[in-house]
């Protein structure tokens, strides 16, 4: 480790599992009780193809990442 590099990083310790405080836990709710809910697909690009105009989609709503990072008591 380089000469103080220690003191430009912090480490905050976390519980094994602890998804009220990941804000991308949020994210991926949102895609899968919104955006993809009651999507039927025939193969697997379609999946591909529909998760991806789902994730643009939710990328234009600011305001609801916003949510995800305050719900997690994420600092923005």
């Amino acid at each position: 480790m380089a000469q103080g590099a220690a003191k430009r990083i912090h480490l905050e310790p976390l519980s094994g599992y602890a998804p009220e405080l990941n804000p991308q836990e949020g994210v991926w709710n949102l895609l899968k009780r919104r955006e993809l809910k009651n999507i039927c697909c025939a193969d697997l690009w379609q999946v591909e193809d529909e998760f991806r105009h789902a994730k643009e989609r939710l990328r234009h709503r600011k305001p609801i990442l916003l949510q995800c990072f305050a719900h997690a008591s994420c600092p923005v």
